[in-house]
């Protein structure tokens, strides 16, 4: 008899759950240029989309996040692919489903750096969110927000697209000094995006694994669950390609120093063998 799997946000209450690594630095891998618009791939090239999910599930991730980064109207503009909104994330939302993981969590990424496209956030992710959510998402991550003004506007949008159906958290990412751009602390962002709604905080991206426990610390006082996807360090050129120096073993060894249950997966160049090693890592010796 099939028992079904607790809610996400309630296994998040008594346990760390697993998430997938990078997507991006996965495709680049394979010779496609960042040039590509990877969220088209959902539709035109959907086994190698496929096959790149069920590599993280095979390394023991639960979670899938769909290829939907860049699926928003204005990242698809670039490409002349506005139109293909509800498309490109009704099909991600099958393609990673079709890897059997436990829960498939819809990615909500930036919409662009111009001011007029941050002003206009809070609609062009409501449409967004309202496909995925459409297609069966279990929840909806705003990831990689760099400043509280964005994230403010993508979860309010997230939250519209979502009318309640499924939860929606949402990641921040900080930079060196450890702060969101505008010099927002994690902490005080966290409490805002909770009085927002917010139903789950983190960090991904950014730097890597430099100051992410301290980040989570603060972000702590919100009593939500908290989600840590780090990037595998900075890109370092080699040749004509971009390497990331940390390690599986590193980004294992690192796993185990986070203290409470939470979410965590990785982020740009991390790869199914990161995801095996923090899977190996968490389920202790």
């Amino acid at each position: 008899m099939n028992v079904m799997p607790l809610p996400l946000l309630e296994a998040l209450r008594t346990r760390s759950v697993v998430a997938d690594g990078a997507m991006g630095t996965e495709l680049y891998a394979r010779a496609l240029g960042f040039e590509t618009c990877f969220e088209a791939l959902n539709v035109r090239c959907p086994d190698l989309i496929t096959s790149i999910h069920r590599a993280y599930v095979d390394a023991g991730a639960e979670v899938i996040e769909t290829n939907t980064f860049g699926a928003n109207a204005p990242r698809l503009h670039a490409h002349g692919l506005e139109h293909c909104v509800r498309s490109f994330n009704h099909a991600a939302v099958k393609l990673a489903r079709a890897a059997r993981p436990t829960y498939v969590v819809g990615a909500l990424g930036p919409t662009g750096s111009s001011r007029d496209v941050i002003r206009a956030t809070r609609a062009f992710l409501a449409e967004q969110a309202l496909a995925l959510s459409e297609a069966g998402v279990d929840a909806l991550l705003v990831e990689t927000m760099c400043t509280l003004d964005e994230a403010e506007a993508a979860l309010e949008g997230a939250l519209d697209g979502a009318s309640g159906r499924v939860p929606v958290l949402v990641c921040l990412s900080l930079n060196a000094t450890g702060t969101l751009n505008d010099g927002t602390t994690p902490g005080a962002a966290a409490k805002r995006l909770a009085a927002l709604g917010a139903q789950a905080v983190g960090i991904n991206c950014g730097m890597g694994l430099s100051g992410v426990l301290e980040a989570m610390e603060e972000m702590s006082s919100t009593h939500l669950p908290l989600i840590a996807m780090p990037s595998a360090g900075l890109p370092q050129k080699r040749g004509d390609r971009l390497e990331y120096p940390v390690t599986p073993a590193d980004f294992g060894a690192w796993a185990v120093s986070l203290c409470s249950p939470v979410l965590v997966g990785g982020c740009c160049g991390t790869t199914p063998a990161h995801i095996t090693e923090l899977a190996r890592r968490l389920e202790g010796p």
